[in-house]
């Protein structure tokens, strides 16, 4: 028996360089390089430019059972550039590892249209995998430094990104025809974050919501914490059944944070599994291959689910959401 696997990864890295995967498998080289599989760059858009944001990559490899009831196989990712090969981590006790069995509810969550989805993995560099401040940092440098808002459309009525920070960043949400925004920054987030759309002022939130309000967009502020997985599931519930009521009454959104990465990926993620009922593999792959930079909280969004049904209920979307 053989199945379709998925492999992907979320990498820093410039235009010249390609990624791929090897492993301890046939199928996937036998960890040698003239074997490599080549991944496939996704056509997310750079806002800032290549090796200043992530690329997400992506390849389904043919794997085989062999008869057995379990297949076992570790890999790695590899970028590749003029000849030069550079593996993610250091030796092998950065080896990812794989056991793939159909036979309990993990699979059944993994299996999405035929096809076995491994978690997207984020590039290990030299040191060990990264965490999430160190992600989001790296990103936020950038957005900080050139001033501008960071966005993707998830969906035609879904939009998910950084902060506005001009007020020409309000005005282009308004020409993308976005009729409702879903801040999740803090007060000292939004002082420190949008002081550009108005120098000096010193209730910066409350401006923000008259400023939405002239401009015809509504404005939902939902402050949230950063980098906290407490917080998340804190807040959760709320956050996305605010957004399945805004879809619901016909409005495009835009969900936000500071940098569009940790918080509002949340939301996202959580209406996609509370509301459409998407496994957390699936939501995974589709939200990293529009939005690389998006750091995905499973366990957020695996806690908070029991409350979101509690406050609630089954709730489910009367719209039809079109995966592009």
């Amino acid at each position: 028996m053989s199945i379709t696997v998925k492999f992907s990864v979320v990498t820093f890295i410039d235009r010249e360089t390609t990624v791929s995967v090897l492993g301890s498998v046939p199928e996937l080289g036998s960890w040698n390089q003239k074997n490599r599989i080549e991944l496939t760059q996704s056509d997310s858009e750079f806002r800032l430019g290549p090796g200043l944001e992530p690329s997400f990559w992506s390849k389904d490899v043919e794997m085989s059972f062999n008869g057995k009831s379990e297949l076992r196989f570790e890999y790695k990712f590899v970028s590749h550039k003029n000849g030069n090969f550079i593996w993610e981590g250091e030796g092998p006790c950065h080896n990812r590892k794989e056991v793939l069995t159909l036979n309990d509810k993990t699979a059944s969550e993994l299996l999405v249209n035929g096809v076995y989805i491994l978690p997207v993995g984020i590039w290990i560099e030299k040191t060990g995998q990264v965490n999430e401040y160190e992600y989001t940092t790296r990103f936020m440098c950038h957005v900080e430094r050139q001033q501008i808002m960071h966005y993707c459309k998830i969906f035609e009525n879904i939009w998910l990104g950084s902060c506005p920070r001009l007020r020409s960043h309000i005005m282009d949400l308004k020409s993308q025809g976005i009729t409702a925004v879903i801040s999740l920054q803090t007060a000292s987030d939004i002082q420190k974050h949008c002081s550009g759309i108005y120098r000096y002022n010193q209730n910066l939130p409350i401006t923000l919501k008259k400023l939405y309000k002239e401009e015809g967009i509504s404005y939902i502020w939902l402050p949230m914490e950063d980098l906290s997985t407490e917080s998340r599931i804190e807040n959760l519930p709320q956050g996305v059944y605010l957004l399945h009521g805004l879809l619901n009454n016909g409005h495009r959104v835009y969900v936000h944070c500071n940098g569009g990465v940790g918080r509002s990926t949340a939301i996202v993620c959580g209406f996609l599994m509370y509301v459409l009922h998407w496994s957390l593999a699936k939501v995974q792959y589709n939200i990293c291959s529009k939005r690389p930079v998006a750091f995905i909280d499973g366990r957020a969004l695996i806690t908070a689910e029991k409350d979101f049904i509690q406050k609630f209920g089954q709730v489910k979307s009367r719209l039809t959401f079109i995966q592009e």
